[in-house]
């Protein structure tokens, strides 16, 4: 949770930022923890083997392939923040058109995007005691969220998505809240286009990034919840215009991506999906391997690039 100076509706003031846990050595001897190997760093130092297995479940249990427990210590130097689109049109289909069978169950956008919030959720709080703020673009926000099982997060995704999608209102609402020692990871979530306009949201997003609208440090990662382009295709000009700003496709438009480009692997889980999302704007090991041609200047990733080679990322 992130507080805004001083006491009163939004909370405490601003806790002073943890020190970051160190990053165990490449070829640390390691102790098994149920079935996987635990880095002996991690057992001695900033993470404690019950959080590293919790850690650990919460992968297994999203089917993430891509990632290991140890790579999330990234997120210690970081607040996590969302904000999620529950506009009327999450109530469509999550698969585009050529992906559904006839006859067969849809899942909707929004009954994705509370799992994909489930997921974060449990992460975030292996780091973060004091939880995650959470702004839905209408139903207002819940500050301190501990757990996927938070009875107001729960409530707020028991019924069909509804409203409008004020995208830059939200934006600003976060600027003014989320204020703190601590840099801040942004993750936002929306099928559309905001309400008043791309080029109003596009000012407030550098605003943001460039601390012109406050004086927290934001990256931000914006995914696509659709493979519509008429919907969201304004996200590709933004993804090249701030070097602070990420956006990722859709899962289903990624999962093609990465398995055409992966030929080795066989599968690529929605875990998968939010985990490359969640650590590539502050992971190099998970930074820029599938972003060729995505921003200006941008290149991929290969051995020839480092002294150290590949940077081992599991997605290949």
């Amino acid at each position: 949770m992130v507080s805004a100076p001083g006491s009163g509706l939004l909370g405490p003031a601003p806790r002073v930022a943890r020190p970051a846990a160190a990053l165990p050595a490449q070829n640390a001897p390691s102790i098994v923890v149920g079935s996987h190997h635990m880095p002996s760093a991690l057992a001695a130092g900033a993470a404690s083997p019950q959080r590293w297995a919790r850690l650990q479940q919460i992968l297994d249990r999203f089917e993430v392939s891509i990632a290991e427990a140890n790579d999330l210590t990234a997120l210690e130097d970081y607040e996590i923040v969302l904000i999620l689109d529950d506009s009327s049109s999450m109530n469509m289909s999550s698969k585009p058109p050529e992906h559904r069978r006839l006859g067969e169950a849809s899942t909707t956008r929004w009954e994705e995007l509370k799992e994909s919030a489930a997921l974060l959720v449990d992460l975030a709080c292996c780091f973060d005691r004091s939880g995650v703020d959470i702004f839905f673009l209408n139903r207002g926000m819940i500050d301190g969220v501990k757990s996927a099982s938070d009875p107001r997060l729960v409530s707020a995704f028991a019924g069909p998505a509804n409203g409008r999608t004020p995208l830059t209102e939200a934006l600003r609402t976060v600027a003014e809240h989320c204020q703190g020692e601590k840099p801040i990871l942004l993750l936002i979530f929306t099928d559309g286009e905001p309400n008043d306009g791309v080029k109003s949201f596009e000012r407030e997003l550098k605003r943001l990034v460039t601390r012109k609208s406050t004086s927290t440090t934001f990256r931000v990662q914006i995914m696509a919840c659709t493979a519509d382009e008429d919907a969201v295709g304004y996200l590709n000009d933004i993804d090249e215009k701030f070097d602070a700003v990420d956006v990722t496709d859709d899962y289903f438009s990624e999962m093609l991506e990465v398995l055409k480009k992966a030929k080795s692997r066989k599968q690529f889980t929605r875990g998968d999906w939010l985990m490359k999302a969640l650590l590539g704007p502050i992971s190099r090991k998970f930074d820029a391997w599938d972003e060729t041609g995505k921003k200006a200047g941008a290149r991929s990733f290969s051995s020839e690039d480092s002294d150290e080679g590949c940077v081992q990322c599991s997605i290949c």
